[in-house]
Protein backbone atom coordinates (compact mmCIF):
# COMPACT_ATOMS: atom_id res chain seq x y z
CA UNK A 1 0.00 0.00 0.00
CA UNK A 2 1.32 3.44 -0.93
CA UNK A 3 1.70 6.27 1.61
CA UNK A 4 -1.04 8.92 1.50
CA UNK A 5 1.27 11.66 0.23
CA UNK A 6 2.28 9.53 -2.81
CA UNK A 7 -1.38 8.90 -3.63
CA UNK A 8 -2.01 12.65 -3.32
CA UNK A 9 0.86 13.40 -5.73
CA UNK A 10 -0.53 10.94 -8.26
CA UNK A 11 -3.94 12.62 -7.92
CA UNK A 12 -2.36 16.03 -8.58
CA UNK A 13 -0.58 14.69 -11.65
CA UNK A 14 -3.77 13.12 -13.00
CA UNK A 15 -5.54 16.51 -12.80
CA UNK A 16 -3.06 17.87 -15.35
CA UNK A 17 -2.82 14.85 -17.68
CA UNK A 18 -4.48 16.61 -20.59
CA UNK A 19 -2.62 19.90 -20.09
CA UNK A 20 0.38 20.64 -22.28
CA UNK A 21 3.44 21.81 -20.37
CA UNK A 22 1.95 20.61 -17.10
CA UNK A 23 5.19 20.20 -15.14
CA UNK A 24 5.21 23.65 -13.51
CA UNK A 25 1.52 23.57 -12.46
CA UNK A 26 2.06 20.11 -10.97
CA UNK A 27 5.14 21.25 -9.05
CA UNK A 28 3.34 24.36 -7.78
CA UNK A 29 0.42 22.30 -6.51
CA UNK A 30 2.72 19.80 -4.79
CA UNK A 31 4.54 22.68 -3.07
CA UNK A 32 1.18 24.16 -2.03
CA UNK A 33 0.02 20.81 -0.60
CA UNK A 34 3.26 19.45 0.91
CA UNK A 35 5.61 22.42 1.26
CA UNK A 36 8.51 20.62 -0.48
CA UNK A 37 9.38 18.52 -3.52
CA UNK A 38 10.91 15.25 -2.38
CA UNK A 39 13.26 13.01 -4.36
CA UNK A 40 10.53 10.36 -4.66
CA UNK A 41 8.15 12.99 -6.04
CA UNK A 42 10.57 13.74 -8.87
CA UNK A 43 10.64 10.09 -9.85
CA UNK A 44 6.84 9.78 -9.80
CA UNK A 45 6.38 12.98 -11.83
CA UNK A 46 9.00 11.92 -14.38
CA UNK A 47 7.34 8.54 -14.84
CA UNK A 48 3.82 9.94 -15.28
CA UNK A 49 4.87 12.74 -17.64
CA UNK A 50 7.27 10.52 -19.61
CA UNK A 51 10.22 12.77 -18.75
CA UNK A 52 13.63 11.92 -17.39
CA UNK A 53 14.33 12.55 -13.71
CA UNK A 54 17.02 14.99 -14.89
CA UNK A 55 14.43 17.05 -16.81
CA UNK A 56 12.17 17.28 -13.76
CA UNK A 57 15.11 18.01 -11.44
CA UNK A 58 16.30 20.72 -13.83
CA UNK A 59 13.03 22.60 -13.39
CA UNK A 60 12.86 21.97 -9.63
CA UNK A 61 16.42 23.19 -9.08
CA UNK A 62 16.06 26.22 -11.38
CA UNK A 63 13.09 27.86 -9.61
CA UNK A 64 13.66 28.94 -6.02
CA UNK A 65 9.97 28.46 -5.18
CA UNK A 66 10.37 24.69 -5.47
CA UNK A 67 11.86 23.79 -2.09
CA UNK A 68 13.77 20.56 -1.65
CA UNK A 69 14.15 20.69 2.14
CA UNK A 70 11.54 21.42 4.80
CA UNK A 71 11.81 24.91 6.23
CA UNK A 72 10.36 26.81 9.15
CA UNK A 73 10.74 30.18 7.50
CA UNK A 74 11.38 31.72 4.08
CA UNK A 75 12.84 35.22 4.01
CA UNK A 76 13.38 37.19 0.82
CA UNK A 77 15.36 40.41 1.19
CA UNK A 78 15.05 43.10 -1.48
CA UNK A 79 18.33 43.97 -3.17
CA UNK A 80 16.89 46.40 -5.72
CA UNK A 81 18.46 49.82 -6.16
CA UNK A 82 16.03 51.75 -3.95
CA UNK A 83 16.40 49.32 -1.05
CA UNK A 84 20.17 49.20 -1.51
CA UNK A 85 20.27 53.00 -1.25
CA UNK A 86 18.43 52.61 2.07
CA UNK A 87 20.90 50.09 3.51
CA UNK A 88 19.46 46.70 2.59
CA UNK A 89 22.86 45.09 1.97
CA UNK A 90 24.24 46.16 5.35
CA UNK A 91 21.00 45.26 7.16
CA UNK A 92 20.89 41.87 5.45
CA UNK A 93 24.52 41.09 6.34
CA UNK A 94 23.89 42.01 9.98
CA UNK A 95 20.68 39.94 10.06
CA UNK A 96 22.40 36.89 8.55
CA UNK A 97 25.35 37.14 10.94
CA UNK A 98 23.17 37.62 14.04
CA UNK A 99 21.01 34.62 13.13
CA UNK A 100 23.74 32.28 11.84
CA UNK A 101 22.25 32.22 8.35
CA UNK A 102 23.77 32.10 4.86
CA UNK A 103 22.33 33.47 1.62
CA UNK A 104 20.54 30.82 -0.40
CA UNK A 105 21.02 28.02 2.12
CA UNK A 106 18.41 26.31 4.23
CA UNK A 107 20.16 27.04 7.55
CA UNK A 108 18.35 25.69 10.61
CA UNK A 109 15.13 25.51 8.58
CA UNK A 110 15.36 29.16 7.47
CA UNK A 111 15.91 29.93 3.79
CA UNK A 112 17.13 33.46 3.02
CA UNK A 113 17.14 34.64 -0.59
CA UNK A 114 17.73 37.83 -2.52
CA UNK A 115 14.81 39.29 -4.43
CA UNK A 116 14.82 42.32 -6.69
CA UNK A 117 11.93 44.63 -5.86
CA UNK A 118 8.95 44.04 -3.67
CA UNK A 119 7.28 47.32 -4.62
CA UNK A 120 7.82 48.81 -1.17
CA UNK A 121 10.56 51.21 -2.29
CA UNK A 122 9.42 54.21 -0.26
CA UNK A 123 9.46 52.16 2.95
CA UNK A 124 12.64 50.20 2.30
CA UNK A 125 14.68 48.36 2.82
CA UNK A 126 11.98 45.77 2.28
CA UNK A 127 11.74 42.05 2.90
CA UNK A 128 9.18 39.29 2.63
CA UNK A 129 8.95 36.75 5.44
CA UNK A 130 6.67 33.79 4.82
CA UNK A 131 4.63 35.92 2.41
CA UNK A 132 4.35 38.89 4.81
CA UNK A 133 5.83 42.21 3.64
CA UNK A 134 8.23 43.91 6.05
CA UNK A 135 8.99 47.62 5.64
CA UNK A 136 12.23 49.11 6.98
CA UNK A 137 13.76 45.63 7.30
CA UNK A 138 16.50 45.60 9.88
CA UNK A 139 16.03 49.30 10.66
CA UNK A 140 14.26 51.16 13.42
CA UNK A 141 10.50 50.77 13.26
Amino acid sequence: MEPDNKIAIKNIIEKYEAVQCSLNPILHEIIHENGIIEKDDIEIIAKYLNLSRAEVWGVVSFYSDFKKKPQKSHIQICCGEACQAQGSAQNADEYLTQNGLVWGENSNGVLVEKIFCLGLCSRGPAALENGQLIANFGGDE
